[in-house]
């Protein structure tokens, strides 16, 4: 799969693959055939490509492969998480073979659509030239003073689903001597303002509806606050391999950079699964508006920059729906904040999910005869789950800064542990009691022989790329003799309580 590199900075972007990929078109031609999507939250247009996979262009020239990232891909109401080679390619992307096959897209040429989850996306057929440039017309009647430069009103014939760059490209105005200066516009009104500038030693006049320029749609690519080299991801798991001989730790070291992209790299890179959405069903109940609570001033401020956090994140969105829940801020034990809404009034109302945790003393029990621990935590475990859109309005707070509501599944829900149990149940279905164990998002991975326990570790970590997880490196513990789980001190001799 491709992205294009088109002078933006892109997030987590790695060194590019020497091995060769493929680059070719579904169609042929001019034409090819598109679905409407989103890279790292960034609407683009997407060439499906079922002959992406060498490094050759449709017209069989060389092209270069500046780098890969790992990004989250939207398709319809699908989001994906997959790796990207960026290029120097005329499309802002292409989904290849490699992203069609990992997720069972099925290309329908002759409906015109793409099926994939038992959902379908129509594709339509774009020429290269419409996709790229479309005209901007002026909106009235204006005359440019000689040797002046002014702003005039365009009217663009352009979708207002992406930003648009407005480029110098000749025109209608430019074979009058008229300038027209780049820039970068969002379509959110009928019309952009067009700086322009007359050479002339005469005054020009340009008509209603003159094509003055012509504007291209731009896709937006941003690097994330914290960036690092594939080198820097685990330093901390493969410092902390204990008790093992060269040869081992250099399987574990294979493993683990392998599966590199199941470990979260900042607060900000949390996975998104793409297996289940968290329901309240609250029945017919009448919304529950509840007033937000004082909080002094030290602590709205903390609200403030925890808000910012969560919005630039994605995990929070604004909200104009008729519910309503107050705001509690609490202290851990590291002595920073978390923030939690006080979901009482919600859960009261809420049909119970009746779906049982697992019972503590028979998962202990389950690990007799091992020798061999790994136990995985993930990163933000209920935020890699989201909320049904209908009932996104249903986890609204209120704070000075207006009514929020979670996009995913937040803490304080009376059957986000159900939920949570369940996907873990489904994602792990057959390798748990004999490879591996869980209770809502901590699991521990077992083995008798170094040799087992590491060929369990890559089942576990297939299913949870499988569900676009990831796991947060430092709470992770590899390869241990005597790990802590769930209160208790696991080893071989037995378990324990765990004195802590």
């Amino acid at each position: 799969m491709y992205g294009r590199l088109t002078g933006r900075r892109l997030p987590f972007l790695n060194k590019a693959p020497e091995e060769g990929l493929k680059v070719s078109a579904l169609c042929g031609g001019r034409n090819g055939l598109y679905l409407e999507g989103s890279i790292c939250g960034i609407p683009c247009l997407m060439l499906v490509d079922t002959g992406a996979n060498v490094t050759l262009t449709a017209t069989g020239e060389k092209t270069e492969i500046h780098g890969k990232l790992d990004a989250a891909i939207e398709c319809g109401s699908r989001k994906f998480q997959h790796k990207i080679y960026v290029a120097d390619i005329t499309d802002p992307c292409i989904l290849g073979l490699d992203f069609l096959q990992k997720f069972n897209f099925m290309v329908d040429l002759e409906k015109n659509e793409i099926r994939t989850g038992g959902e379908e996306i129509p594709l339509f057929s774009t020429s290269a030239e419409d996709s790229k440039l479309y005209s901007v017309l002026a909106k009235e009647k204006t005359i440019i003073p000689a040797r002046s430069e002014c702003l005039i009103q365009g009217v663009p014939e352009a979708s207002r689903k992406f930003r648009y760059a407005v480029t110098d490209f000749p025109s209608q105005v430019s074979q009058k001597g008229v300038l027209v200066a780049a820039t970068l516009v969002d379509l959110k009104k009928e019309a952009i303002p067009v700086r322009v500038l007359n050479l002339d030693h005469k005054p020009r006049t340009i008509d209603k509806g003159t094509v003055i320029t012509t504007c291209e749609p731009v896709v937006d690519i941003v690097a994330r606050p914290q960036e690092f080299s594939e080198s820097l991801r685990l330093p901390s798991i493969l410092e902390n391999l204990e008790g093992l001989n060269e040869e081992q730790r250099t399987a574990v070291k294979e493993l683990l950079q392998e599966f590199q992209n199941l470990f979260s790299t900042s607060d900000s890179d949390v996975g998104r699964c793409n297996m289940t959405q968290h329901r309240i069903n609250t029945g017919n109940h009448p919304p529950i508006k509840q007033y937000p609570r004082r909080l002094p001033l030290a602590k709205k401020e903390e609200a403030e920059r925890l808000i910012k956090e969560m919005v630039d994140n994605g995990i929070i969105e604004e909200s104009s729906g008729s519910w309503a829940s107050p705001i509690v801020l609490v202290k851990k034990k590291d002595g920073s904040t978390r923030f939690c809404v006080d979901y009482r009034k919600l859960n009261e109302i809420t049909i119970k999910d009746s779906y049982p945790l697992p019972r503590i003393d028979d998962t202990l029990d389950a690990l007799n005869g091992s020798q061999w621990f790994s136990t995985l935590d993930f990163k933000s475990g209920y935020w890699q789950v989201e909320i049904q859109p209908e009932d996104k309005e249903k986890t609204a707070f209120t704070t000075r800064q207006g009514l929020w509501q979670f996009k995913v599944m937040p803490f304080g829900l009376c059957n986000a542990p159900a939920t949570f149990e369940r996907l873990m149940e489904t994602v792990l279905r057959g390798l748990t009691s004999e490879a591996c164990l869980v209770y809502l998002d901590d699991i521990i991975i077992v083995g008798r022989t170094f040799q087992e326990h590491l060929n369990n570790i890559r089942k576990v970590f297939q299913r949870l790329q499988k569900a676009n997880l990831k796991l947060s490196p430092k709470k992770c513990r590899f390869f241990r003799k005597e790990v802590s789980y769930l209160g208790h001190i696991i080893s071989a001799d037995g378990v324990k309580t765990d004195p802590e």
